[in-house]
C-alpha cells in the first residue's frame, strides 16, 4: 500500500508543473459583444461577435451569447440598470483604428445613473476575465473617463477620442451562486458631468485550479491503474 502511495504521488508531482500551464493558459472561451447603435451591428467576421442594441432596463442580447467560434455558450447579458441615455456613434472625423469598426465606432453612453450588464447562466468550474473598449470622437476636452467594475475590481478607460487604447483585464471573476456576474459601467475620476461609454465586451473564461488539479488528480490514477495492471 505505502508502495502505491509513493507511485502515486511522485506521478502526481511529475504532471503537476504541466497541468498548472494548461490550466492556466487553455481557454474555456472567448465571447465578444458589439454594444451600440442597432444600424451598426457587426457579423460577417473571421470570428463570432454578438450584439446588444436595446440599452433599456431588460435590453438582451437575442438568443443568448455565442463564442468567437459561434458555439452556443448558454450565457446570456442582461441590462438589470440602465443609466444609459442611448447609442452614440463617432463624428466623421473621429480616427477609429479598432476593428471591425462596426464594433468601435458606436457605443451606449450614459450620464448620472451608473447602468448594470448582468451575466448569467455561467459555469461555477470556470473564472472570467473582462476587457473593455470605449470610445467616441468629439471636438472638445471633456473628460469622459470611465470605469468598469466587475467583482470589486475596477478599470479605467479615458473614451473621449480614444482610437485603439483597451482597457487592462479584469481577471479570476467566479460567478456568484447564482451564476450571475454583474458589469458597472459608470463616470470615472474627472468625470464631473460628461457621459461615460462601453462600445465592446470582451469576456474569456479558463478552469478554476481547483477543478484542474482534481482533474489531474483522477489522471494521475488512472495512469497508476494502468501501470499496475
Amino acid at each position: 500500500m505505502m508502495l502505491v502511495t509513493h507511485c502515486l504521488m511522485k506521478l502526481f508531482q511529475t504532471l503537476l508543473p504541466s497541468l498548472l500551464l494548461a490550466s492556466g493558459n487553455a481557454s474555456a472561451g472567448v465571447i465578444l459583444v458589439d454594444i451600440g447603435n442597432p444600424a451598426l451591428t457587426t457579423s460577417g467576421q473571421p470570428e463570432t461577435w454578438n450584439n446588444l442594441t436595446d440599452h433599456a432596463v431588460n435590453g438582451t442580447v437575442a438568443g443568448g451569447l455565442l463564442d468567437t467560434t459561434g458555439a452556443s455558450t448558454g450565457y446570456n447579458l442582461t441590462i438589470t440598470t440602465s443609466g444609459f441615455t442611448g447609442p452614440a456613434s463617432n463624428s466623421p472625423n473621429g480616427n477609429q483604428t479598432i476593428t471591425p469598426t462596426s464594433a468601435s465606432y458606436d457605443s451606449f453612453f450614459g450620464g448620472g445613473t451608473a447602468s448594470v450588464l448582468r451575466l448569467s447562466g455561467l459555469n461555477s468550474s470556470l473564472t472570467y476575465s473582462f476587457t473593455f473598449f470605449g470610445s467616441v470622437f468629439r471636438e472638445d476636452s471633456t473628460n469622459r473617463n470611465t470605469d468598469y467594475t466587475v467583482g470589486g475590481q475596477t478599470v479605467s478607460l479615458q473614451t473621449r477620442n480614444n482610437a485603439a487604447t483597451w482597457s487592462n483585464t479584469i481577471s479570476g471573476i467566479s460567478p456568484d451562486v447564482n451564476g450571475n456576474i454583474d458589469i458597472t459601467i459608470a463616470r470615472g475620476a474627472g468625470n464631473t458631468g460628461s457621459s461615460y461609454l462601453i462600445n465592446i465586451l470582451k469576456v474569456e473564461s479558463v478552469p478554476e485550479p481547483s477543478h484542474a488539479l482534481l482533474s489531474l488528480a483522477g489522471v494521475s490514477l488512472m495512469a497508476l491503474r494502468r501501470r499496475r495492471a
